[in-house]
C-alpha cells in the first residue's frame, strides 16, 4: 500500500543494575564505609530490590528493600524492607549505652495528585539494650528499672505521612517547596507504647538565575502512652551539628546525663521535643 511504510525498530535496554562502594571520614561519624547493590528491573518485572551495608564509628546497618512501584494500576507502590543495626551511642556523644535492633516493615505509597502523596505502613521491631558496665548511665539504668529489669522489647509499629512536593527537581532544587507531616507509633499490644510526630519543611526561593535561598524547619514531638512513661531514651531527639544547629558539636544541645553517683558525665540525653530551623544560601561551585 502506498500510504503505509514498514518500520524496523531496534531497542536496547539500559543497564538496570548498579553497584556502589565508598569510604570516607566525617568529623562527627569517624571512618565511613558503605557498599550497596541495586536492581531496578528485577527479572524483567519492573520491581526494585536494594541491598546495603553502612558502617561508621557508632553504627553498623544491614538493610534490604523490595519495591513494586505499581502494586496497583493506579500507581500505588508497596515496599517490603528489613534491617539490622548495632549502635554504640557513646560514639555519637549520647548517653552511655549500646543497642542491637532489627525491623521488618511493609509500606504503601498512594499518589493523590501530581504534588501530593500519602504513605502508610506497619511492621514489627525488636531491640536489645546493653547498658555500659563502666560508669553506666543513670538515665538508662532508671529506664530498665521502670520496666521490671527488661532489656529486650518487641513492638508492633505503625506509621503514616502526608507529603506535598512542588520542587522543580528532586536533586539541587532551585524553586518550590517540600512539606511532610508524619506519625510513627507502636501499637497498644507492644512491649513499649509511644508515638512520634514530625513536620518538616524545605522552601527554595530564587535570588539570581544561579543562586537561591533554602528556608528549612524541623518540628518533632514524642511521648509515651498507656503503660509507658515518656519517650524511651533511645528514641529521643537530639540537636547540634551541621544538619541541625551549626556551631555546636553533634548531639550536644540539651540536658546532660548523670552517672550512678549523680555526677554530670558530659553526655547528652536528648528530649521529647525538638524545634530547629535555618536559612542556607546555595550557589554553584566556583569555576
Amino acid at each position: 500500500s502506498n500510504n503505509q511504510v514498514d518500520l524496523k525498530v531496534t531497542i536496547a535496554e539500559k543497564l538496570a543494575g548498579s553497584f556502589n562502594i565508598g569510604a570516607g571520614y566525617s568529623q562527627t561519624q569517624g571512618l565511613l564505609f558503605n557498599v550497596g547493590l541495586t536492581q531496578e528491573n528485577l527479572f524483567g518485572t519492573g520491581n526494585r530490590v536494594a541491598l546495603n551495608v553502612n558502617t561508621d564509628q557508632a553504627n553498623t546497618i544491614y538493610s534490604a528493600a523490595y519495591t513494586n512501584p505499581y502494586y496497583t494500576i493506579d500507581g500505588i507502590s508497596r515496599t517490603f524492607s528489613v534491617s539490622y543495626r548495632t549502635r554504640d551511642a557513646r560514639e555519637e556523644q549520647i548517653n552511655n549505652f549500646q543497642t542491637d535492633s532489627a525491623d521488618f516493615n511493609i509500606s504503601y505509597g498512594v499518589p493523590l495528585s501530581e504534588f501530593n502523596t500519602v504513605s502508610f505502613g506497619y511492621g514489627v521491631g525488636y531491640i536489645k539494650i546493653k547498658p555500659s558496665t563502666v560508669n553506666p548511665s543513670q538515665d538508662v539504668t532508671k529506664f530498665i528499672e521502670d520496666n521490671n529489669g527488661e532489656t529486650r522489647f518487641n513492638n508492633l509499629t505503625l506509621n503514616t505521612s502526608f507529603s506535598r512536593d512542588t520542587r522543580n527537581r528532586t536533586v539541587f532544587a532551585t524553586r518550590g517547596s517540600q512539606q511532610t507531616i508524619g506519625m510513627n507509633m507502636t501499637a497498644p499490644v507492644s512491649d513499649l507504647e509511644y508515638y512520634k510526630l514530625s513536620y518538616i519543611t524545605n522552601t527554595y526561593v530564587g535570588v539570581t538565575t544561579a543562586t537561591n535561598l533554602l528556608f528549612r524547619s524541623n518540628l518533632a514531638y514524642g511521648n509515651g502512652y498507656g503503660g509507658t512513661d515518656g519517650l524511651p531514651f533511645y528514641e529521643r531527639y537530639f540537636a547540634g551539628g551541621i544538619r541541625t544547629v551549626r556551631g555546636y558539636e553533634t548531639n550536644t544541645l540539651g540536658p546532660r546525663d548523670k552517672d550512678t553517683n549523680g555526677n554530670d558525665n558530659g553526655f547528652a540525653i536528648g528530649g521529647n521535643m525538638r524545634v530547629t530551623g535555618g536559612v542556607d544560601y546555595i550557589f554553584p561551585v566556583p569555576f
